[in-house]
């Protein structure tokens, strides 16, 4: 996938691969504003900064700048406290207002596939399709009654959105080069990948990896090393926060912290005590989100018979350090679980303090196909 970008305002055209170095990676998140400065050396990433800022939810929320002057403030200012001096930005967003559909066309015209598609979304959403900048990837190609077919993911982002973070890195005094979705910078990321946590990552398998995010919760199904498939579903770390503060009866900070200060998700605890009282309330919300990500997983392999079964899990985002969570959803779906803690390709500065955890998509976002 093509990434949804500035490309053309800006005269890059293929010149784009070309810049590689001095690199600002921003990520635009509900809860966070994150920023990771680099180079990309070949299929390395050099990784020397990375900063994480609250997102105050007056700013910005769901893909959306509510106050543009003060969240283009909240940049400048991280940008000079940190004293970033790099100019050329590389954005990634998510949003629900962003949509994501697989369609099948066919494929004999290989020249008409992008248009194909936009067509089949068309038919499907009561939408203006001119109001959305439309990139569509190749998952899979396949035979339909003897007739070449494509599966394509077709990814449509409002052009609403875009001119927003247009404006905002404008007026933080960078250069907007790229803008693309989550979805494609992890795909990237995780696509020029040989080994994760130290090992082989088992490219030749179907895994499953799961963002644990604030907002939102994503899967990316991967098969044979590339992505074949991902969903957004509505629900994320705030509902937890919000469901402990709710039944524990304390503020909304608090719980937050109570959520990340638990001693083990698996450990037995005592029910009366505050901690016992906040691991059933997580668990109790992560029931009800394991039925949705079992949904997902029954849909993907009823439409994957051959080798469409999930055979490994990987997760991260800022949830996925609660003690024991990969132990926790390992037994849930009774499948290996990993924490993604080390990348093959990146190396981080030892100043760098975030945890790889928390940066992935932005990481990916350096990346171009």
């Amino acid at each position: 996938m093509q990434p949804i970008a500035y490309l053309e305002v800006y005269g890059m055209g293929n010149n784009l691969k070309k810049i590689n170095k001095n690199i600002i990676a921003l990520e635009l998140g509900t809860n966070t504003m994150k920023l990771v400065i680099g180079d990309v050396r070949k299929d390395e990433l050099i990784i020397r900064k990375a900063i994480q800022s609250p997102m105050p939810g007056s700013l910005y929320a769901n893909g959306e700048i509510i106050d543009m002057e003060g969240l283009s403030a909240n940049l400048k200012h991280l940008i000079k406290n940190n004293k970033i001096h790099e100019k050329k930005c590389f954005c990634c967003i998510e949003s629900g207002q962003i949509i994501t559909r697989d369609v099948s066309v066919p494929s004999s015209n290989k020249d008409t596939l992008q248009d194909m598609a936009k067509y089949e979304v068309e038919q499907f959403l009561p939408i203006d399709m001119e109001n959305y900048s439309v990139q569509s990837v190749v998952m899979k190609e396949m035979e339909i009654e003897d007739k070449p077919f494509a599966e394509m993911l077709v990814t449509a982002v409002p052009k609403r959105l875009i001119e927003q973070v247009h404006t905002l890195i404008h007026k933080a005094g960078l250069e907007p080069i790229v803008l693309d979705t989550q979805a494609n910078t992890f795909a990237k990321l995780i696509e020029n990948q040989r080994r994760l946590n130290g090992n082989d990552y088992h490219r030749e398998n179907t895994v499953a990896f799961i963002d644990l995010g604030y907002e939102k919760v994503r899967i990316s199904i991967f098969q044979k090393g590339k992505m074949r498939f991902q969903r957004l579903l509505d629900f994320g770390g705030k509902d937890i926060d919000q469901n402990i503060s709710k039944f524990a009866s304390m503020p909304l900070d608090e719980a937050q912290r109570s959520k990340m200060g638990i001693h083990n998700l698996n450990y037995p605890v005592n029910e009366l005590t505050d901690e016992g009282k906040v691991v059933n309330i997580i668990k109790s919300t992560l029931d009800h989100w394991f039925e949705e990500i079992t949904k997902v997983f029954r849909y993907y392999s009823s439409r994957n018979a051959i080798a469409g079964q999930i055979e490994y899990i990987y997760i991260y985002g800022g949830l996925s350090k609660i003690n024991g969570f990969e132990d926790y959803i390992q037994s849930v779906f009774n499948l290996p679980t990993e924490r993604i803690k080390k990348v093959s390709s990146v190396t981080l500065d030892q100043q760098v303090q975030l945890d790889l955890t928390e940066i992935l998509n932005a990481l990916g976002v350096m990346y171009r196909r």
